[in-house]
């Protein structure tokens, strides 16, 4: 316990960004993860992890409309998990704070785009 890894990023990475029409480099982000305690809950193993990721910024948009953002652009995520972890339910709240920096200095315009998340999110399996 509390002893970090490096969390696999060219998998992690697939799943943010896709929705904002965001690339990533997988090659340049990194993650660690964190198992901070675990206990029983309703005869289940549970664990609290902490995960911390970060993932330069390669590329805003699409096509025509994309935007190569400066050195430094990226998206980060500091989070702590508190969920099953024997397998036996998908059972947990995810607690995160996510934060965007986006420079870019596209032919006659200059953007800067800074957004701040706090999130919350739970999840129970149904009774049957």
């Amino acid at each position: 316990m509390n002893e970090e890894w490096k969390i696999d990023m060219k998998a992690v990475a697939g799943q943010f960004g896709g929705g904002m029409d965001m690339e990533l480099d997988t090659d340049k982000a990194t993650g660690t993860g964190k198992l901070l305690k675990v206990y029983q809950k309703d005869g289940k193993q549970f664990g609290e992890i902490q995960v911390k990721l970060d993932m330069p910024i390669k590329s805003v948009g699409k096509g025509a409309q994309s935007i190569k953002p400066e050195a430094g652009s990226k998206l980060s995520l500091d989070g702590t998990m508190d969920v099953c972890i024997d397998g036996t339910a998908a059972t947990g709240t995810l607690k995160a704070k996510m934060k965007m920096n986006i420079t870019a200095m596209p032919p006659m315009v200059s953007v800067m785009v800074n957004v701040d998340v706090d999130s919350v999110t739970s999840q129970k399996d149904l009774k049957k």
